[in-house]
């Protein structure tokens, strides 16, 4: 028996969690479910009949996505309940596993239904009481599939959160990126000060991502979008398995 990864394992863990966070997530939906019907009835009272769906869907998917990847593993916040999860016959790599496919594949699914069929009963409500159509939710709409993308990567972060954090994580989470926030712009402005001092002093217009490009072949853009898309959620990833294992010890 593998005793880093079993399927079996991972299948019953998965089906525990789902059923152990089933009340949250129902409670979280419901929340939701009374700021789209505030929102949409204002847009309805307002006769704004198009565009309003996918930007409520983009943002209250976001939200309700990253409180959910921060309370993943909650069972750690509570000493007993902690001592019972970390005592499962699990691996910490299912651990992760399995939240990641309930906080990804299994929330994305069930939150486009969800969407889809509370949009439908909107549109329907509104329509009868004003006497309008209002366009429906569409599915394929590029800004609903480019969230889920950036939805993915930013989820890593809130996940490394939950397993980092005792109490609190996800304001804690948010303090921490609004920190690395304010050291990141620093430093580049640090950077930047040090790169063109000279040249404002001869009345030189300077960009650093052009001089980078220029001096050393350093496409910034480019590294950038590397570092986001495809390095930034492994990275996380990976801390929160060492994260889950320093916590079993």
């Amino acid at each position: 028996m593998n005793h880093y990864l079993n399927i079996t394992r991972l299948s019953n863990l998965i089906k525990r969690e789902v059923l152990t966070n089933a009340k949250a997530m129902l409670i979280i939906l419901g929340a939701i479910s009374g700021v789209v019907l505030f929102i949409f009835t204002i847009s309805a009272l307002n006769k704004n009949t198009h565009g309003t769906h996918v930007p409520l869907f983009a943002s209250t998917f976001m939200v309700t996505g990253l409180v959910l990847s921060s309370l993943a593993y909650r069972d750690l916040l509570n000493k007993n309940k902690s001592y019972a999860y970390l005592t499962l016959p699990v691996s910490n790599l299912e651990r992760l596993i399995s939240m990641l496919f309930i906080t990804t594949l299994i929330y994305i699914i069930t939150y486009i239904v969800y969407y889809f069929l509370l949009s439908t009963i909107l549109n329907a409500f509104a329509s009868y009481f004003t006497q309008q159509d209002f366009e429906a939710f569409d599915v394929a709409d590029t800004i609903v599939w480019k969230t889920i993308k950036i939805y993915l990567v930013v989820q890593s972060v809130f996940l490394l959160g939950a397993a980092s954090f005792k109490k609190f994580p996800l304001p804690l989470t948010l303090l921490t990126l609004f920190v690395a926030s304010i050291i990141m712009v620093l430093i580049a402005v640090g950077i930047m000060a040090a790169f063109t001092y000279d040249m404002r002093l001869n009345d030189i217009d300077f960009n650093l991502p052009s001089y980078l490009d220029r001096r050393y072949g350093l496409d910034f853009e480019r590294i950038s979008k590397i570092v986001f898309w495809y390095l930034l959620a492994p990275f996380c990833w990976f801390v929160t398995y060492l994260k889950l294992k320093e916590k079993e010890v």
